[in-house]
């Protein structure tokens, strides 16, 4: 259904769960997950590191690794996110929840961190695979998914200082960008106002 190249209307006959599920599928059914298979490692290494903000430089570092096209998802995937988990439900001055979704970051990073941080492909796995074969470590499935819901949880939460950039660095990129290609430049600005709007 999502993948024929046709517009769909999410009107009266879907909703926000139809939504959830479909852009799951769309996660898990690509060919290599959005946070690479080569950077899997890294990306839960950044998890037992105890200073913040030195997890939050390498995990920046990381996400510069990725391919063009997973870092720009990966970047709108995690402000929706972020934007969904500023609606979890409130508590209020007594302690008495208000209302709102149950999708904050950790319940989110549960939902999403699987499809977007995986090792192997799930395909890998068949039923003729020995259960005492899931214990190798090429499946250790289990054993991870703590670590893939905290980097996703971590992703989620600081997904605005993952993607900001220093000023100073951020002028000096354009700057040198407009000496070789102006264009990319107009380009670039007019992305980033169109963004702002």
């Amino acid at each position: 259904m999502y993948d024929n190249g046709k517009n769909i209307d999410m009107g009266e006959h879907f909703n926000t769960n139809d939504a959830a599920c479909l852009l799951k599928e769309y996660l898990r059914s690509l060919p290599e997950p959005l946070l690479t298979r080569d950077l899997y490692s890294s990306f839960l290494a950044t998890n037992k590191i105890a200073n913040r903000a030195l997890r939050l430089e390498m995990t920046r570092y990381i996400i510069c690794l990725l391919p063009v096209p997973n870092r720009d998802t990966l970047e709108v995937l995690l402000k929706l996110l972020d934007r969904i988990k500023s609606h979890a439900e409130p508590v209020n001055q007594r302690d008495k929840i208000v209302g709102g979704n149950k999708m904050d970051a950790f319940n989110l990073a549960m939902v999403f961190g699987p499809n977007l941080l995986k090792k192997h492909k799930l395909s890998q796995i068949s039923l003729n695979t020995k259960p005492n074969e899931l214990q190798n470590d090429k499946y250790n499935i289990i054993d991870d998914i703590d670590s893939v819901i905290s980097v996703t949880k971590f992703l989620i939460e600081n997904q605005s200082l993952i993607f900001n950039i220093d000023s100073l660095l951020h002028n000096e990129l354009i700057q040198t960008i407009n000496n070789i290609t102006p264009s990319e430049v107009e380009l670039i600005l007019n992305r980033k106002i169109a963004s702002q709007i």
